[in-house]
């Protein structure tokens, strides 16, 4: 199977997002584990402080704010440990038919 230059430059650009996914999913899941850390240790450490700290803490924009960082970046990980699948598999598909016209000629 004979490719386009055009379609080798998009099976090139589809390589590289899942190389990609595969970086950013441990930066996403330190992301997420950290905001969590620091919104539920930061609560639970001013609560043991004082209880009225922790009602502030709680009630906090900075505290919501890091919780949905937590969730955001630890779905993102999830989301993408394995990649984009239709990803992988057209990057398959063509390899694989690319492999077996080279082995045929």
């Amino acid at each position: 199977m004979n490719l386009t230059e055009q379609e080798q430059r998009h099976l090139e650009n589809l390589k590289k997002t899942e190389e990609s996914f595969y970086r950013w999913r441990y930066l996403n899941l330190g992301m997420g584990v950290i905001s969590l850390l620091l919104a539920f240790g930061g609560l639970l450490f001013l609560s043991s402080l004082s209880s009225e700290l922790g009602a502030r803490f709680g009630n906090h924009p900075m505290f919501y704010l890091l919780a949905i960082l937590g969730g955001v970046g630890i779905g993102l990980a999830v989301r993408g440990w394995r990649g984009n699948s239709a990803n992988r598999l057209l990057i398959a598909v063509l390899e694989e038919l690319t492999r077996h016209e080279r082995n045929k000629a």
